[in-house]
């Protein structure tokens, strides 16, 4: 009998030995899924903010007159100055330097189609341009590329200055002697836009367009 009861009570102990092991592996996956889930939503956050900063940008040159009478001449009108072009260079740098890799595919690739000029800004470029051309007392960041497979010639290199000089051309259209509208002669237009398989844009493309003669308006 007593030998019946100490195995009686092994089996309870072996059953809720087994029932705690499974009690643990179910809270531990269930850990597991929480943290899985969590990590998913923080990354997905961090694609949404990262798109944030470049979506303000994908537009394209829409220019109106104003229907209000005593504005009958004012110009409205809806594209990237030479101005945000730089600041999404700039951006765009930042995101390659740190992501320092010699894959096109990582970062982001921003490319000014400027008439038969293209000037480029993306990882690979900037990894060639690092690791194979320039020691770290030259590297500048106020530059763009003109070609992608040459940065042994300080001729591919143009500083933002002289792209914001070659730019910023301005006309003036008057609605009323009160109301005075500075216009650039020249956007940048968003012709192409790309996401990644996980939603984050990878490529955009500008494209240099004139503003319109006020006559055809």
């Amino acid at each position: 009998m007593e030998n019946a009861v100490k195995a009686l009570i092994m089996v309870a102990g072996l059953i809720i030995g087994v029932l705690v092991i499974g009690l643990l592996v179910y809270l531990f996956r269930m850990g597991g899924n929480v943290a899985s889930n969590y990590d998913q939503s923080m990354s997905e956050g961090q694609i949404a903010s990262f798109n944030a900063k470049f979506e303000p940008y994908v537009t394209t040159l829409k220019v109106t007159k104003s229907d209000d009478p005593q504005y009958k001449n004012k110009i409205q009108q809806q594209s990237n100055t030479v101005n945000d072009i730089v600041s999404v260079i700039n951006l765009a740098y930042d995101i390659n330097a740190k992501v320092g890799t010699n894959n096109i595919e990582d970062g982001i690739a921003i490319t000014v189609e400027d008439n038969s000029t293209k000037y480029y800004m993306n990882a690979k470029v900037l990894y060639d341009y690092y690791q194979d051309t320039i020691s770290n007392g030259k590297r500048k960041k106020n530059i763009v590329f003109k070609t992608q497979d040459d940065y042994r010639n300080d001729d591919d290199l143009v500083e933002l200055n002289q792209l914001i000089r070659d730019n910023s051309n301005t006309k003036l259209y008057t609605g009323s002697s009160s109301f005075p509208e500075r216009i650039y002669q020249y956007y940048f237009d968003c012709t192409e836009v790309d996401y990644s398989t996980r939603g984050r844009i990878n490529k955009m493309i500008f494209k240099k367009v004139e503003f319109p003669d006020y006559n055809t308006l």
